[in-house]
């Protein structure tokens, strides 16, 4: 069964991309009004079917990260938790820059500007400073041990 799960995962992930540029609810099923005020929801919204997802996975890899960090500095100091939260904020820092951007394509089909500083919007950019930041400092740092704290 081990071998044949990356099979059937790269089938659904196939089956999910085709699904999305084929299927677009219309604009009354997805808003409740006939037409949103920025544009066509219904072809608008396939975007949604990425940036969602995009920001799930960047939101639980930076809870993980957070997780692993505490595992390491109130554990037994292990390298590999370490390791599992260097490697979650990386994963984290990439899911969220596809987020911000294809929510920022999104907000330009709905709302009519790629960028509203909505704090949602906001937010996340500060989040990913920080995370980027971070990352910058493990780099910066020579002592492993020094780093990993």
């Amino acid at each position: 069964m081990k071998r044949n799960v990356p099979w059937l995962l790269w089938a659904w992930l196939s089956a999910v991309i085709v699904a999305a540029f084929h299927y677009a609810p219309t604009a009354k099923g997805f808003t409740g009004y006939d037409q949103p005020p920025g544009g066509d929801a219904g072809e608008a919204s396939r975007i949604l079917f990425f940036h969602v997802p995009m920001a799930w996975v960047s939101f639980v890899a930076f809870i993980a990260a957070g997780v692993w960090s505490l595992l390491y500095l109130a554990g037994k100091r292990q390298v590999r938790h370490d390791r599992s939260a260097q490697v979650a904020v990386e994963l984290g820092l990439l899911f969220g820059v596809l987020a911000t951007v294809t929510g920022a394509i999104w907000a330009r089909f709905m709302w009519g500007a790629y960028w509203n500083w909505d704090p949602r919007q906001t937010s996340i950019v500060i989040a990913l400073l920080f995370y980027a930041a971070y990352l910058a400092l493990r780099a910066a740092v020579e002592d492993e041990p020094t780093r990993r704290r």
